[in-house]
């Protein structure tokens, strides 16, 4: 029997794109499929739209919440995804899935015994509002380790499918605050199990105004983005030792000694001045460029992490 594939899509105010966004999930050529939508509080016509789905197609189950966000609204999903689901894959409203997306995430986490928790991901499509290319994203040339997932999030959530053993390691540890889901999984399975990466691109990714996180197509724009949302936010703007803070009221009991060593060199490197200094000279993680390794020293020095 084919293994059943819960696809999770949190919805809020999507109505312009969704449509596609729903047909491309219909039009997989993986054969059992679950979609799972739960409305964030749409304001426009989005659940009149998912109304409509689920009333003509069966494997399409709708829910209209209230507001929490994308983040708690994605973890709010996961934990109610279908019971039989031997698969769970994350889904934004405004992309276009290939046809073979599910298909080829399954083909790659059904190599991993079923006990070990696994976590696909892939490149993007970059593509404009009206779906015309724009180029692809990068390919992380350093590897997918528990020390690259505390710096950096290299599993993009439209492209990550979880199998079983992840899914429940991560419902059994929901934070109260994360970055984004995304990286919350990335990060939790980085520590327990094994993330796949897949070079070939599984969607197209609409780059437009309302996207909840964004992306640049090239450097010098990646660059620019990111800079404009630092100088913004400051402080606030990594966030990386909370969240590191929460894995560890959550998971650290669980670890292998030396990802223990790891976490708990991390969080003790904000301690002061001087410990800072110390850590960014040798801290132990990476992010997948070496400019950006460079960046994360400095905020690390400056406390701003």
């Amino acid at each position: 029997m084919v293994a059943e594939v819960s696809i999770v899509l949190s919805s809020f105010n999507g109505a312009r794109y969704l449509r596609e966004q729903m047909d491309s999930l219909l039009g997989q050529t993986y054969s059992n499929i679950l979609i799972q939508v739960r409305d964030d509080g749409s304001s426009d016509k989005t659940a009149a739209i998912l109304r409509e789905y689920s009333l003509r197609h069966p494997n399409v189950q709708v829910t209209l919440g209230e507001r929490l966000g994308v983040a708690r609204s994605f973890f709010q999903l996961l934990k109610e995804a279908g019971g039989a689901s031997e698969y769970f894959a994350f889904c934004d409203q405004d992309d276009v899935w290939y046809p073979k997306k599910t298909e080829r995430a399954i083909s790659r986490l059904s190599t991993v015994e079923p006990d070990m928790p696994a976590l696909y991901c892939s490149r993007l499509e970059y593509v404009d509002s009206s779906l015309n290319h724009l180029g692809f994203s990068r390919i992380p040339t350093r590897g997918l380790s528990f020390g690259a997932a505390f710096v950096e999030n290299s599993a993009t959530g439209c492209t990550v499918v979880m199998n079983r053993a992840a899914r429940d390691l991560v419902v059994r540890g929901l934070p109260e605050q994360c970055i984004m889901h995304d990286w919350w999984c990335y990060l939790v399975v980085a520590a327990f199990g094994v993330v796949i990466f897949d070079e070939a691109p599984g969607l197209k990714y609409r780059l437009h105004a309302a996207n909840d996180t964004g992306a640049a197509v090239s450097p010098g724009g990646d660059l620019a983005r990111r800079a404009r949302r630092f100088w913004r936010e400051r402080r606030n703007a990594f966030r990386i030792h909370a969240q590191a803070q929460e894995f560890a009221v959550r998971y650290a009991s669980g670890l292998a000694n030396d990802k223990r060593d790891l976490l708990d060199r991390f969080l003790a490197s904000n301690n002061s001045l001087a410990a800072r200094i110390r850590y960014a000279l040798k801290p132990g993680v990476h992010r997948q460029s070496r400019v950006d390794d460079l960046m994360l020293r400095a905020l690390i020095v400056l406390g701003w992490y």
